[in-house]
């Protein structure tokens, strides 16, 4: 049982952890500003097909 903790206390003490904490808030910033572009681009999308419609009818 203590080799269970000598070897949880060990992994909690390596600084890779600090890349993996680094590299999930870079995605999860990505992430935000791609649905924002998305969001935007899916409003001036749906604003022109708005305006082109009236066209057909």
């Amino acid at each position: 049982m203590t080799a269970f903790f000598g070897r949880l206390i060990r992994a909690l003490q390596r600084e890779d952890g600090a890349t993996l904490g680094e590299y999930s808030l870079v995605l999860a910033f990505i992430l935000v500003a791609c649905v924002a572009a998305l969001t935007a681009l899916g409003l001036v999308i749906t604003d022109f097909y708005n305006n082109i419609i009236p066209g057909f009818g």
